[in-house]
């Protein structure tokens, strides 16, 4: 007899992910979002982060193409 397998996510992007990434897009958009950011920081999620590129910084000058 066999079981059936747990669901298996496949994408590795997970919703509760993007949300601080949306509160900082929306503070930079000038949309009203303060009162959801503190909602979602009360329930335990993730702040906004620090920077917005990729590769959690400015750019490394070697990674860039001249």
């Amino acid at each position: 007899m066999t079981t059936a397998a747990a669901p298996l996510r496949v994408t590795w992007v997970q919703p509760e992910d993007l949300v601080g990434h949306e509160l900082r897009q929306a503070a930079e958009d000038g949309r009203e979002a303060a009162a959801l950011a503190r909602r979602w920081r009360a329930a335990g999620g993730r702040g906004p982060p620090k920077t917005a590129s990729g590769c959690g910084g400015s750019g490394a000058a070697a990674t860039r193409r001249r």
